[in-house]
């Protein structure tokens, strides 16, 4: 068995995080080092919080002692700990990374953490598809995940529990949430926290019903400086699941009860609750009457507290603001400054800046296709490249972990040209001195790709490297920020049969049509998805090239005219994560093809990249 990780679990802290924090570091100092620290429910609180300390955490002047991973409560994020998350990928400051809505996210040491930010009521409420979701996510951790955060109680976790006898006669208060009760029943974690009620609850172990083996213990944890001195915090030591022994992770403790979602449970009304094998697919069975202000598009009712983040009234959810159909900007709080240009007083998707631009719809996201080059993700130029993630530096290529990798020991890379080139096509046209360059740029490529090779072969494991350019016209070209990068992937051996096929379903569904021999358009300007699989003769491999079929291109005049007529925003020709999603679906996580989701805490980032050097040994 792995060496077990030392966690930290803390409930909400309610925007009293400075003090906590403080607090936290004395845990740590006493009873640690601890490797990470989990924090559910509501980390900043109400709007009640005190601005100057979240400016202080955003700026790093408040330190986190742990790496340490919040979700989101009953209320919504400060605007200002949301930009930072938008604008850094997730990461609040050093140290602190929000984890997002909902999710799988595997850490360094090998633990599978599942979360669900928000709660059935509050401000920041999670919606059915969410639900839904991370549901179907238990396809990709069919033997269960080791932890799984949530704000709120199951519904009928103290059925069947003779310690929750401790809580008191009335149990009404601790009602929990359905869908809550259907994530964890199809998730089947081995801890699950919340905080619902905020008490202090730990419950017996309970088996499990739907494949795994192994049983779940429920802690529902106090909030921080409550007034009935709950207990908040709980540490433990914990292996991932993967690493642990089949008796050890199969025994039953003494005390372990049944699952209390399959065991009919009465509701208060004397009607039978539903089991979590229908809450899965009808989790929203606490639904009222329409006569309840329920939206017509979101079927949840509108809470008297909630206000629209577009419109900033009261009365009716953001899906449904009259603004969508007026046309009136939104107006932000006092406290919110545009990133675009720096100026308060509106939005950066209402910035007038962003009007004077090239861009005819004068959209933010057309503008991330129009920057200075000094603004390009992946020059090196770029003052603001995450250069923790880079691996190697070579004459003129280098090698960096993916940004949300899709494996879990870092050997998910990006071989990436120094020079600013949009593709493998258009290098290969180029002539004179530059012609020169890219030929180097090629031949170093295929260098870096045979370390790569060698450190996947030592671990048993297949190499899968893949470049989608997405296309544009000369002038387009001429400014925008594609610059090429291969994606190397590492997948076990065993799946080699299973490449091939997977890549083809997929471009089916995708309208993608297979290039015969592999060929790269005569175009530079086409796009298209180049692929190399192995073929499992040695170092050899198969080159795969898909473009959008005729029909899919016929499909797409339609939609970019039905979008041009109503004012929508024009979709893509080709899926950009087309191959992500082969990947992540063959990898058995399809949830990963979002990479947001499967991003780290910059420590955690620079611990991958050391690794990798480490195994790389690059000498260019």
């Amino acid at each position: 068995m792995s060496q077990p990780t030392k966690a930290l679990v803390v409930g909400a802290l309610n925007g009293n995080f400075k003090l906590a924090l403080t607090k936290i570091a004395g845990i740590n100092s006493k009873h640690g080092p601890f490797d990470l620290l989990l924090c559910i429910g509501d980390f900043f609180g109400t709007e009640d919080y005190k601005l100057a300390d979240v400016e202080s955490l955003v700026t790093g002047d408040i330190k986190v002692p742990i790496p340490a991973y919040i979700i989101g409560g009953r209320n919504q994020l400060p605007d200002i700990v949301r930009s930072a998350v938008d604008r850094n990928h997730g990461e609040i400051c050093e140290q602190l990374m929000f984890l997002g809505e909902s999710g799988l996210m595997n850490t360094i040491e090998g633990l599978k953490i599942a979360y669900l930010s928000g709660a059935s009521e509050g401000s920041a409420q999670y919606s059915d598809a969410t639900i839904q979701s991370l549901c179907e996510a238990s396809n990709s951790a069919p033997h269960g995940v080791d932890i799984l955060m949530t704000t709120e109680w199951p519904q009928g976790i103290t059925e069947g529990s003779v310690s929750s006898t401790k809580l008191g006669d009335d149990k009404s208060g601790f009602q929990g949430a359905g869908a809550v009760a259907a994530v964890a029943s199809s998730l089947q974690p081995r801890y699950h926290f919340a905080c619902g009620p905020g008490l202090f609850f730990e419950r017996e172990p309970y088996r499990n019903t739907s494949g795994a083996k192994h049983v779940t213990r429920f802690i529902g944890l106090g909030e921080f400086q409550s007034a009935t001195k709950q207990r908040w915090f709980y540490a433990m030591n914990i292996a991932p699941l993967s690493k642990i022994d089949t008796p050890q992770l199969t025994a039953l403790p003494p005390s372990t009860t049944s699952n209390p979602f399959t065991s009919g449970h009465i509701n208060g009304d004397g009607s039978r609750k539903r089991p979590a094998d229908e809450m899965s697919d009808s989790f929203f069975f606490n639904s009222t009457t329409k006569d309840n202000k329920r939206s017509a598009k979101g079927g949840r009712r509108v809470p008297p507290n909630y206000v629209c983040h577009k419109c900033t009234q009261a009365g009716h959810w953001m899906e449904d603001c009259p603004t969508k159909m007026t046309g009136a900007p939104r107006v932000p709080p006092d406290h919110y400054v545009c990133r675009l240009c720096n100026v308060p007083g509106h939005y950066i998707n209402d910035c007038p800046q962003a009007e004077k631009s090239h861009r005819p719809s004068g959209s933010v996201d057309d503008s991330l296709r129009h920057r200075d080059v000094n603004q390009c993700w992946f020059c090196l130029s770029n003052p603001q490249l995450e250069k923790q993630l880079i691996v190697s530096v070579g004459s003129e290529v280098y090698l960096t972990l993916a940004k949300g990798g899709l494996v879990d020991w870092g050997g998910h890379m990006l071989i990436i040209p120094v020079a600013h080139q949009h593709s493998t096509r258009q290098m290969q046209m180029l002539e004179g001195e530059e012609g020169l360059t890219a030929k180097e740029t090629m031949k170093e490529m295929e260098v870096f790709k045979g370390k790569l090779f060698d450190v996947y072969a030592a671990r048993d494991e297949i190499m899968v490297c893949y470049e989608l350019f997405g296309g544009g016209s000369a002038e387009t070209l001429a400014e925008a920020l594609q610059h090429m990068h291969l994606q190397v992937v590492p997948l076990p051996a065993a799946l080699l049969p299973d490449i091939q096929p997977a890549f083809l379903r997929e471009a089916e569904a995708e309208g993608l049509e297979l290039v015969p021999e592999g060929k790269l358009p005569d175009a530079v300007s086409d796009m298209f998805c180049r692929v190399e699989i192995p073929t499992g003769d040695g170092r050899e491999t198969k080159v795969m090239v898909f473009r959008p079929s005729a029909a899919r291109i016929e499909e797409h005049q339609h939609m970019a005219a039905e979008a041009e007529r109503t004012g929508r925003r024009i979709p893509r020709i080709m899926n950009l994560q087309f191959g992500r999603k082969v990947m992540a679906s063959l990898l058995g996580n399809p949830a990963a093809v979002d990479w947001k989701r499967c991003l780290l805490p910059k420590a955690e980032e620079e611990k991958l990249a050391k690794n990798m050097r480490e195994l790389v040994k690059l000498d260019v």
